[in-house]
């Protein structure tokens, strides 16, 4: 599963809004959207952060491995 996909179904798992995500992350909700959408790839920044609010390594966010 590509990037967005996970992030989206992790998002959606967590029960978490696109502008919640926003907030913790310190970035706009249209950053989130995209990232979603496949337009923008998130920073290491965000990645990182990502992989924090989620419990889950960098790696299973690119799709490099399974959960």
């Amino acid at each position: 599963m590509e990037f967005s996909k996970r992030l989206k179904f992790l998002r959606n798992e967590k029960n978490i809004s696109q502008e919640e995500l926003a907030k913790l992350l310190n970035i706009s909700r249209t950053s989130i959207t995209n990232y979603e959408l496949g337009r923008n790839e998130a920073s290491t920044q965000v990645l990182d952060k990502l992989s924090e609010i989620f419990n889950c390594s960098i790696d299973y966010l690119l799709g490099k491995m399974e959960f």
